[in-house]
């Protein structure tokens, strides 16, 4: 099996276990970890920061689309 075959069985099975591609559900849990973190107290810059997001707008607007 090609690498390339085998991404799209896990891809399918993925969507077919969770319902979600696994890009949403990627983002979800960004969501998940980002509303704990702001309900901790840390500051948005650096929670966006650590989940690989330019700005704290930027993350906070992946929040909007998903929420």
């Amino acid at each position: 099996m090609s690498a390339s075959q085998t991404r799209r069985s896990f891809t399918r099975r993925f969507q077919q276990e969770t319902g979600l591609s696994f890009g949403h559900w990627r983002d979800r849990l960004r969501c998940q970890i980002a509303l704990r973190a702001e309900a901790r107290g840390e500051k948005m810059e650096q929670v966006a920061q650590r989940l690989g997001y330019a700005s704290r707008q930027s993350l906070q607007g992946m929040m909007k689309r998903v929420v």
